[in-house]
C-alpha cells in the first residue's frame, strides 16, 4: 500500500476530445483533499462564448488512482437551459505526486485529461 499525497493545492492542466490531438482546452483546478475525499473548483475558458467557466468537482484518491465527477455550474445567462451534463474522470497521479493523466467519459463521447501540481 502506497503513503496517501495530500493533492490539496492548484493544479493546471488541459483536456481534449477523442482524435482530437490539435485542440485542447486549458483549466485550472483549486483542490481540496481530506483523507482521499477530493473536492474542488475548476475555471476554463468558455467554448461557446467569451468569458470563463466554473465547475465543481467531487471524488476520491485511492492509492494512485484518481476518480471524481465534475459538474458546470450554470452561468447567470443559461436560465432557461438545461443544465451541463456531469463529466466523469479517471486519471492516474504519478508517483512522485506531481502528475495526473487520464480520460474523461460521457455517455456518448470521450477524450484525454492531464494536469499538473502549480509549485
Amino acid at each position: 500500500m502506497t503513503e496517501a499525497i495530500d493533492l490539496s493545492g492548484i493544479w493546471e492542466g488541459t483536456y481534449a476530445y477523442s482524435g482530437d490531438d490539435v485542440e485542447q482546452t486549458e483549466f485550472r483546478l483549486r483542490l481540496k483533499d481530506e483523507n482521499g475525499q477530493l473536492r474542488g473548483l475548476v475555471i476554463e475558458p468558455h467554448t461557446e462564448q467569451s468569458g470563463n467557466r466554473r465547475a465543481e468537482i467531487e471524488g476520491v484518491c485511492t492509492d494512485r488512482t484518481i476518480n471524481f465527477v465534475k459538474k458546470y455550474i450554470p452561468d447567470d445567462d443559461a436560465i432557461g437551459q438545461p443544465p451541463a451534463r456531469p463529466i466523469s474522470y479517471e486519471g492516474v497521479l504519478s508517483a512522485d505526486g506531481t502528475s495526473i493523466s487520464g480520460s474523461w467519459f460521457l455517455p456518448d463521447d470521450r477524450g484525454s485529461f492531464a494536469m499538473d501540481r502549480e509549485d
